[in-house]
Formats: structure tokens, C-alpha cells, sequence
């Protein structure tokens, strides 16, 4: 058997490389610097452990799940082949080395935060990618900073994906190598149990201890893993130089509880909030905009009885004769007129139900498809199909009594449906409450909001009692605006004008609050406004939060009333710069300056 050296040339079929350097070793294979004979370009390939056929068709047909990917963030194949009875896969080469470089070099600066917080961007970015495989998702089960390389854009992408447990079976059958996958450091509590099958969850466990390496220069838990988490260890303590946000983020990854980890979606969004500095969703996002339309089938058409229509028939089955009296032919039409009204608009009923069996048939077809499709993250789907359920409940109630056959499919679809929503909804409330716990309460407002919007149609009621609590205690921590009125002393209100206001005429200034909250009634809590102007200290006041009547969006936009601060009558503002800043606990939600000439 030929060996691997420098000058080699790898070949399969048309495909053709010359071995140019030994770059790593990893547990079921090497990494070799290669040139592609056929273009110059440089390229890594792996090289995997010799196996037999069955093995070698196995392998390619294993990994042909993660060889049709392409995502940024991942490093990919470009090709796939054998060489010396050894599969192998051909990628782009990464100059810039792996992640695993940066352990021990960063200290706790802005720059370094930058960087570690697109380190997470990414690698929660390539996660999410392939923890959304259909119908299976791909599990990486060896995330670590040697697995992390650096592009020459400077991207982290994520390497060494796509080994599926029956491919890992295969290669340790066939070899002596060890029987787990992935580094002990690295393994989540779930790893060292009974049945240690690897999860998506156990996939963020490893990236926050891959987090925390490089943010501390050294591995959590002593380089022992979930393991000693597993047997009480405490949570290990981050550097508090580096931001909480920084460390929440790495306790949220490395919590014992699989369900309690942050998903791999949700971190990539959180992290990219939090490089580019705004809220979720960007401006205009107001997941309260989102409405329920029922679409009703429309009534049926019925014609008005011809004036020659049908005769009443003689209890004999022969036709009435047209010269019976009039006063007989009316107590007929008395007698019957009732049930012919009825088996007329009744057949008319059951003429329009089979009309309507196709439309039926494809809102039927249309909702299975959001069922199937729709989840957490493409909760459109979700709140789409959940719009659609209420039309075929509509058809069904009308329809079913004439063709039970073809109308009811609304309580098998409703049970899927609520099986998807309940999942979603106490994914983006789990999701709301890791926000809240990081302090970004315009992101847990609005997921608050959109778990509202994804409650099933028949849900838990612990569920929703969770979910108004939740709900409740975020209503005050989406402050829109703040708007300011200035009076004189007089009261009568000022009009700033395009040139502005000058002091001398302001006696006194009101605040309004618009409330972007998830709540639309009162509720027990207040906050703090502080007023900022040329004298030593704040002014503070507490403020109920109480909505003001018949406030809506277009009607009367600044619902709150705040507070009002003035002089007695014949005094007024000096000229100056002003602010005001509403304040919740130590948490500063708004805050707003303005001038007076």
C-alpha cells in the first residue's frame, strides 16, 4: 500500500492532486496541503482510515447528506473519492489555521469581544445549517476550536461534518481507533449517560466550552467536560472583564439540562444583534401587526322558485288538477310550503357543498404543507396554517352533514398543528426568557409577542399561564418614544415650529410615553423618569404604567402619561440642553435629549 508523503499524486478518475504538506491528524484520518494538478489552486484534503468495499460504498453513500450542502460558514466538499481503497474529501484550503489559535491569545478588550462574538456568529450560523437538515438533521458531535477554521475572509467555517454514527461505526469496527467521537473536553453532561447519543443540544454545549477556551485560555471543568457537570460540579466563573451578555451567552450553552441550552438559530440571530447593535427584527418590526383572518365560504346563491315550478303532488302521485278551487290550491301550498322551503334551500345547500369540494380539498392540502414545513423558526408557516385551520372548521361546520366523507379533516389537522405551535411557542418563550435573563428586553418583548401569536389552538394551560407571566412582566420593556409638550403659563400648549422653542416662553413640559409593550391593559408596575437639565441632580419620579383610554397606534400614538414638570406662574426654563430617560430597575430603557433656545 502506497503511503502518504510530500509529492504524491492523489488521482480518481478525472481528479488529480499532488500532496504538497502534513498539516493534522484527526481520530479517523489525516489533513493534507494539496495542489489541484488541474487548476494550480491549493486545497486540504482529508484522507480517511482504509476500508473494505462494503465499507468504502457505505461511507460515499453516508456522506452524500452533507456533500450536497453549501453554507458560508461551513467548510464543504468539492469532491469526494477514493484513493488506495481510503475515502477522501477535497476542500478549500484555509490558510489562516484554525480557532484553536486564538486560545490563550485574547484578553478582555472591545476588539477581542468583537471578534469572539463573530466566532459565535459563525459557528452558530454553520450549526444552524445543519441542525435544519430534512428530514434528519445533521448532529456535528465534535465541535471544538480545532474544527473551526478561519477563511480567507476571515469567516469561521465550521470542518469534519457529516460523519453519521453509522459511518463512525463502520470506521471503529474496522480499525482500533477509540469508540467515542468527538473530544471528552468538549462532551455535554448527556454524553457520559447510559445511552450517550449524541443530540443538536450536545452540539452548543461543545461550542460554549469551545467559547469559553478561547475567552479564558483554558478549557471549563478542567478539561473533564459535561462529565463533572453531571456529578454537581459548579458552573465554572468567566472573566468579568468580558461582557455580561459575553458570559451569559457561555452559561446558556453550557447548562446541564439539554433543553435549557440556547438553539443554534437562536444564537446565531442574538449574536448578530449584538455585532450590529439593534434590536430583533430591525426597525418596523412589530410582530403585534400580525392578524387572524378567518376566510369564510361564501353563502349560496339561491334562486327564487319558477312560478311554474314543481306541483304539489296528490296523495294518489297523480298531478293536482288546474281547475281545484283557489282556496283549496292555497290550503295546499299552507300544508306543504314549509317543508318544500326546506328540501328546496337544502338541496341548494348540498348543490353548493359539492361545488366547494375542490377549494376544500386544497386549503386542506395547503395546511398540511404549513404544518410540515412550519416550525420555530419558519413560524410564518405556523401562523399561516394556524389562519388557514379556521377556514376548513368553517367549511366542515357547513359541509360535513352532506358529505362526511370529504369534510372533517379539521380535528386531524388541529392536532398536528397544535403538536408544531406548542413546540414553537415554548421555543421563542425559552427563547423570550434567555433574552430577559441577558438584559435584552426589546428582543424578549418581542418573542414574548410572537409566542403569544404561536399558542395553540387548544393549549396546556400551564402553558398559557407561563406565557401571560412572561408577558407580563416584559410589558413595560418596550418603550417606543418618548413625546415632549411644552406649555406656558398659561397652559396653552406650544408649537415648536421649524426654528424650535425658546425657554422664555416655557413654563412647563409634559411626557408621554409611547408604549410598545405586549400588553393592552393596565398593569401593576411603574417606572422610573429622570429629567436632566441645568441643575445638579437628576429630577426623578415613579410612574404607574397606566394605559390611557381609546389609545391606539393611529388615534392618540403616546399613551402614557408620564409626568409634568413646571415653574410657578411667571417663571420659566433657562435656555439649555435637557434629557429625559425612563428607567426600570437599574435597566435604562429610553432615553431622549432636546434643546430649548
Amino acid at each position: 500500500m502506497e503511503q502518504l508523503t510530500p509529492n504524491i499524486k492523489i488521482q480518481d478518475g478525472d481528479h488529480s492532486y499532488t500532496l504538497q504538506e502534513y498539516i493534522g491528524a484527526g481520530s479517523y484520518g489525516e489533513v493534507w496541503k494539496a495542489v489541484n494538478d488541474a487548476t494550480g489552486e491549493e486545497v486540504a484534503i482529508k484522507f480517511y482510515i482504509m476500508l473494505d468495499e462494503r465499507g468504502r460504498e457505505e461511507f460515499m453513500s453516508e456522506y452524500q447528506i452533507a456533500y450536497g450542502l453549501y453554507h458560508k460558514n461551513l467548510l464543504t466538499a468539492s469532491f469526494l473519492g477514493t484513493w488506495e481503497n481510503r475515502p477522501f474529501l477535497v476542500m478549500r484550503y484555509c490558510s489562516k489555521g484554525s480557532a484553536a489559535r486564538l486560545v490563550g491569545t485574547l484578553e478582555p478588550t472591545p476588539e477581542n469581544e468583537n471578534l469572539l462574538w463573530r466566532f459565535i456568529r459563525d459557528v452558530a450560523a454553520g450549526l444552524a445549517c445543519l441542525h435544519g437538515q430534512e428530514p434528519d438533521p445533521i448532529v456535528h458531535q465534535d465541535i471544538k476550536p480545532d474544527n473551526i477554521l478561519i477563511d480567507n475572509d476571515d469567516n469561521f467555517v465550521i470542518t469534519d461534518f457529516g460523519i453519521s454514527k453509522k459511518i463512525r461505526s463502520t470506521m471503529r469496527s474496522q480499525s482500533n481507533r477509540s469508540a467515542k467521537a468527538g473530544a471528552v473536553a468538549y462532551m455535554g453532561p448527556e454524553r457520559f449517560s447510559s445511552h450517550p447519543t449524541p443530540i443538536m443540544a450536545s452540539d452548543i454545549w461543545s461550542l460554549g466550552a469551545s467559547i469559553y477556551e478561547i475567552a479564558m485560555g483554558e478549557l471549563p471543568f478542567y478539561g473533564q467536560g459535561g462529565n463533572m457537570l453531571r456529578n454537581g460540579a459548579d458552573m465554572p466563573e468567566v472573566d468579568s472583564r468580558w461582557s455580561d451578555d459575553l458570559r451569559n451567552v457561555i452559561y446558556l450553552c453550557l447548562a446541564k439540562e439539554p433543553w435549557d441550552r440556547i438553539k443554534a438559530f437562536e444564537l446565531e440571530e442574538f449574536a448578530q444583534n449584538i455585532l450590529d447593535s439593534r434590536l430583533a427584527g430591525g426597525p418596523g418590526f412589530d410582530p403585534r401587526k400580525t392578524q387572524r383572518k378567518v376566510e369564510v365560504p361564501f353563502a349560496p346563491e339561491v334562486a327564487a322558485p319558477a312560478a311554474d315550478g314543481p306541483q304539489a303532488a296528490s296523495p294518489g302521485g297523480k298531478p293536482k288538477k288546474s281547475h281545484k278551487s283557489l282556496i283549496i290550491t292555497l290550503v295546499a301550498v299552507l300544508l306543504v310550503g314549509g317543508g318544500f322551503a326546506a328540501w328546496f334551500f337544502s338541496t341548494a345547500d348540498k348543490r353548493h357543498a359539492h361545488s366547494q369540494i375542490e377549494a376544500y380539498t386544497n386549503y386542506v392540502a395547503a395546511c398540511r404543507t404549513y404544518i410540515q414545513t412550519g416550525d420555530a423558526r419558519n413560524y410564518k408557516a405556523l401562523l399561516d396554517g394556524k389562519v388557514l385551520l379556521d377556514t376548513v372548521l368553517a367549511y366542515d361546520f357547513r359541509y360535513s352533514k352532506y358529505y362526511p366523507e370529504v369534510f372533517g379533516d379539521y380535528y386531524s389537522l388541529v392536532d398536528d398543528m397544535d403538536y408544531k405551535l406548542d413546540e414553537a411557542c415554548r421555543s421563542w418563550a425559552k427563547a423570550a426568557n434567555s433574552q430577559k435573563m441577558i438584559g435584552n428586553f426589546g428582543n424578549a418583548a418581542d418573542y414574548s409577542r410572537l409566542a403569544v401569536l404561536l399558542l395553540p389552538n387548544y393549549p396546556d394551560s400551564t402553558l398559557t399561564a407561563g406565557l401571560y407571566s412572561l408577558c407580563e412582566s416584559l410589558a413595560y420593556m418596550k418603550v417606543g418614544d418618548v413625546e415632549i409638550n411644552y406649555h406656558d403659563e398659561d397652559d396653552n400648549l406650544l408649537d415648536e415650529g421649524s426654528d424650535g422653542l425658546y425657554a422664555k416662553n416655557v413654563n412647563s413640559i409634559n411626557f408621554f410615553l409611547k408604549y410598545n409593550g405586549i400588553l393592552d391593559e393596565d398593569i401593576d408596575d411603574s417606572v422610573v423618569v429622570k429629567f436632566y437639565g441645568g441643575w445638579n441632580d437628576a429630577l426623578t419620579k415613579e410612574v404607574p404604567l397606566t394605559v390611557l383610554a381609546n389609545s391606539s397606534a393611529s388615534q392618540y400614538p403616546y399613551n402614557i402619561f408620564l409626568t409634568s414638570w413646571g415653574y410657578d406662574k411667571g417663571s420659566h426654563y433657562s435656555p439649555g440642553n435637557y434629557r429625559v430617560e425612563i428607567w426600570k430597575g437599574d435597566n435604562n430603557l429610553f432615553g431622549k435629549s432636546f434643546i430649548l433656545k
